[in-house]
């Protein structure tokens, strides 16, 4: 389980609540990571809605046959004017008025969620990201509040040398690269290459701003990143925030541990070995360096 641990006392098992996100990228990773916790004997419960739970729920279902003490806990996504039935989560390519109204039950759910931490009486929470105000309710509760960041350690580390140093505000144009400084390599960039959040402030640059001082305020972060790969940035980004963190993955390859496992991730399904085939056949028909691969897989 990389460099992170859970040691549970024989006599008491830890009992944690775990709440994903409500886009799939997000949900499969927090997911996949409750799954790892309860494999190391952690009582886990997650929480979601009914259209979310069926995207997981079979890999839950056959992680509690195997002996491992995992459930998920259903509640009622509320209903929204204009918000078709069944439309609890979205991705990059849901309408920005869905969006938006999905925003708006995720709203309403809020306050039940931190109800049911109250009821439940955890001895810690693991929360996703984008739900910030996570970590006050962990602190009137007096219990650690875990939270699990997408994305790698050094577009992180990249991201906090923006905010802290804005080297972009210090060039003539958008195409004259600038430096980023306090990274263990050199690196740089133009205007072009960054986000809109971190160009010009909008509702988003609020919301990162208030998701890393909940981070600050938790007792640490979970990356999907191991040491090996990129320790020297790991190392980096908990000196430059001042907080602990784990790199606890690859955690698809830690617990999808046989086909069915694999079969069943993300309302997946077998691979087609004959589409697979095809795949393989066009690529070996490609001369060396002239195939390029394009993943368009953040909605940021």
């Amino acid at each position: 389980m990389g460099s992170f641990g859970v040691q549970v006392e024989a006599e008491k098992m830890l009992n944690a609540v775990f709440l994903p996100f409500i886009s799939k990228s997000h949900l499969i990773f927090v997911v996949d990571i409750a799954r790892l916790f309860a494999i190391h004997g952690v009582d886990v419960t997650i929480i979601t809605t009914p259209s979310n739970a069926s995207i997981f729920q079979t890999s839950i279902d056959r992680d509690s046959s195997r002996g491992r003490s995992i459930r998920t806990h259903v509640i009622k996504f509320p209903q929204v004017p204009g918000l078709p039935q069944g439309m609890e989560s979205f991705n990059a390519d849901t309408p920005n008025e869905i969006r938006s109204k999905i925003y708006q039950g995720l709203m309403v759910l809020q306050e039940q969620f931190k109800q049911l931490f109250r009821d439940m009486k955890p001895d810690f929470i693991v929360t996703d990201m984008f739900y910030p105000w996570s970590v006050d309710i962990a602190d009137e509760l007096g219990i650690p509040r875990l939270i699990c960041i997408g994305g790698s350690y050094f577009a992180h580390s990249a991201m906090n040398s923006i905010e802290v140093f804005a080297p972009h505000e210090k060039v003539n144009s958008n195409s004259e690269t600038f430096l980023l400084p306090g990274l263990p390599h050199k690196v740089e960039m133009t205007r072009l290459q960054l986000p809109d959040w971190l160009r010009a402030p909008n509702n988003y640059t609020y919301l990162m701003k208030m998701i890393k001082e909940s981070e600050r305020k938790s007792y640490g972060s979970l990356f999907d990143s191991y040491y090996e790969i990129e320790g020297t940035y790991e190392d980096h980004y908990k000196t430059a925030m001042g907080t602990k963190s784990w790199g606890v993955g690859p955690v698809s390859l830690w617990v999808n541990q046989d086909d069915s496992d694999k079969a069943g991730r993300g309302n997946g399904k077998e691979e087609d070995e004959e589409e697979e085939d095809g795949v393989l056949k066009w690529l070996d028909s490609k001369e060396d360096d002239s195939v390029l691969y394009v993943s368009f897989g953040s909605m940021n």
